[in-house]
């Protein structure tokens, strides 16, 4: 079965990262040797990230990005490893009509192929509805939430970046995730 869904253009926000974005420093406290924490003040959390990645807030979008290379490329400019996850506040993403575009599928965004499987994870007292689906470029995740002050979340990684690349990304993307907490 086949499925469009109307998620945000995920095609192009990997390569045009908002031009008034800044680059925050980043909170260097290791949790081990492979990880790092980042406190999000647009966002409202903190969570751990791989040590050698690069994260950037936008304050414009209430969009947090996180890759493993320094800068925002596009896709003549991509190298063979480029991941990004991304995590958002921004209603355009976080609305609950989009997460049930997601679920269910829509003629509008991005195509995706066969079904769309539905997850949910339990960390502690914040409940994520995990989707996972086909695109052109492999498999890709999405994922939704709402923190105790009724925030909700959104969060994905890349696509079009090659199917080795959307699966280590989803995975790195339920890592990430999994240490979020809301301040």
């Amino acid at each position: 079965m086949k499925y469009i869904i109307n998620v945000f253009s995920l095609l192009t926000v990997f390569t045009l990262v908002a031009c008034n974005s800044s680059t925050t420093e980043q909170q260097n406290v290791a949790q081990d040797d492979t990880l790092q924490v980042f406190k999000s003040t647009v966002l409202n959390i903190q969570f751990n990230y791989p040590k050698d990645w690069f994260v950037e807030e936008d304050k414009s979008t209430q969009t947090v990005y996180i890759r493993n290379v320094a800068k925002t490329v596009t896709k003549e400019t991509m190298p063979p490893t480029f991941e990004q996850l991304w995590i958002s506040t921004n209603e355009e993403f976080t609305s609950k009509d989009q997460e049930e575009l997601l679920r269910f599928g829509t003629p509008i965004g991005i195509e995706v192929f066969g079904d769309v499987q539905a997850d949910v994870v339990q960390l502690d007292d914040i409940t994520m509805n995990v989707y996972t689906y086909k695109t052109l470029g492999g498999m890709a995740k999405s994922v939704f939430w709402q923190d105790a002050k009724n925030v909700r979340y959104f969060a994905t990684h890349s696509t079009e970046v090659g199917e080795q690349n959307q699966m280590s990304m989803g995975e790195n993307l339920l890592e990430v995730l999994r240490s979020v907490q809301s301040f």
